[in-house]
């Protein structure tokens, strides 16, 4: 234990060099990374949820999908329809 901290001690310039090399590195690679928001992409093409997902996203193709919740209704009347549209969430 004490050999690891001497060695610590001793390379602590080279170590604090390679630390602030590897962020620099990883920092410009940063706008590299891919996010991938659809998660229908790791489900089977004949699962009900994909299958569900894509005749919503026919249905309503204006849709904004960010930090949404999307829920399809049947069966509802024309008031019904009016008021579930107006359902906002912070």
């Amino acid at each position: 234990m004490k050999k690891i901290a001497a060695l610590i001690v001793e390379k602590r310039g080279a170590i604090i060099l390679t630390v602030l090399l590897l962020t620099v590195i990883c920092g410009l690679l940063i706008p590299k990374v891919c996010i991938n928001d659809d998660m229908t992409k790791y489900l089977p093409v004949d699962s009900p949820m994909k299958i569900g997902m894509d005749l919503m996203d026919a249905s309503f193709p204006e849709a904004d999908t960010d930090n949404t919740i999307r829920v399809m209704f049947t069966d509802l009347a024309h008031g019904q329809k009016t008021e579930a549209q107006r359902v906002r969430f912070p």
